[in-house]
């Protein structure tokens, strides 16, 4: 999306929201938002970037709206120049202006992986946060991003928190950002804290969006509310979808990664742990099923292989779990591409 001159990545809108100033960066649009069960998630920004290039320094504006405080790292390229917080309610400038070494060395003189140094990326670290684009004021030219200074080819990544980042320190550290730089590809990143329930306005939804890779993350926060039976019908309509739809493009079908499913109602613990293993199993199934539309299995026991990747919740990756898983992925995927 292009606006302001500026390319906005992994958003589908820019929502006006009475009484606030700015525009809210949404993952998903309208229509879609609505439909999904799990609200609150549907509107983190985190994953979402603001690219550009310019030949002088530009001030852009961000605010973090609610949730936690806002954070977004800026790079050159590949390279990180820094970290700025948002704080909530305030409308933030960020100054962003050539870096004094990459200028003296030359920018062209040093090494790229998938972004040109002249593109100036502003990705929403911060999970749990939404943050408002609230204007820019450039000090020279100001355009775009040319399109062969960025990837060609895009990663979507549908899933949990997990998949979204949770817990981890930034986003630029998340398992879905790491796959991403190890493929020298571009990302959306669709997770859903406490979603990613399946609903089939989001399976047209990431059908019809024109990404060349697809992850799926599914069944760990369908557990305690949806029987076997129910889920097999969401994640068969979900799988059916894209692959129908996208019978070419590669796509990866992840089951639950390891966790620890300890609570203390002895009932609930049974009855997760239960539709756990008859979730994966029903994945298992669609893929066997959808193989010959270039859809293949990963077990998430072989992107996290190693229960120390954990944080103590016993659930969410830590950051160095979501750097290795990111790395493992992308090992198991490059298999296929």
């Amino acid at each position: 999306m292009i606006y302001d001159n500026l390319e906005f990545v992994n958003v589908r809108e820019l929502t006006e929201c009475p009484g606030r100033p700015g525009l809210r960066l949404d993952r998903y649009p309208k229509a879609v938002r609505e439909k999904i069960l799990t609200k609150g998630p549907v509107s983190f920004s985190n994953g979402c970037e603001i690219r550009f290039q310019a030949d002088a320094p530009v001030v852009l504006y961000l605010m973090a709206d609610r949730g936690r405080e806002g954070e977004v790292a800026i790079y050159r390229g590949d390279y990180l120049d820094y970290t700025a917080r948002l704080p909530v309610g305030v409308v933030t400038p960020l100054v962003i202006q050539p870096p004094l070494m990459m200028e003296r060395v030359g920018m062209d003189k040093l090494p790229m992986r998938r972004f040109s140094n002249h593109v100036c990326r502003v990705l929403c670290n911060a999970f749990d946060s939404v943050v408002h684009y609230c204007g820019v004021e450039a000090y020279g030219s100001l355009t775009p991003p040319d399109p062969a200074n960025v990837p060609d080819k895009t990663l979507c990544c549908y899933g949990s928190s997990i998949t979204h980042g949770a817990w981890a320190i930034g986003h630029h550290n998340s398992y879905v950002q790491t796959c991403a730089r190890e493929l020298g590809v571009d990302v959306w990143n669709l997770g859903l804290s406490g979603g990613c329930k399946c609903e089939p306005e989001v399976a047209d939804f990431l059908s019809e969006l024109p990404w060349d890779y697809l992850t799926m993350e599914l069944g760990v926060n369908m557990r305690q509310e949806f029987t076997p039976e129910t889920f097999a019908q969401r994640a068969g309509y979900l799988v059916d979808t894209v692959c129908q739809k996208r019978p070419k493009e590669p796509k990866f079908l992840i089951t639950i990664f390891p966790n620890g499913i300890r609570r203390e109602d002895p009932a609930i613990t049974e009855l997760e742990a239960r539709n756990e293993r008859a979730f994966n199993q029903t994945l298992r199934e669609l893929a066997s099923q959808y193989a010959d539309k270039n859809l293949t299995l990963v077990e998430g026991s072989s992107v996290l292989t190693d229960f120390t990747w954990l944080a103590t919740d016993l659930l969410h990756p830590s950051d160095t779990g979501q750097i290795l898983m990111g790395h493992t992925l992308a090992g198991i995927l490059k298999q296929h591409l």
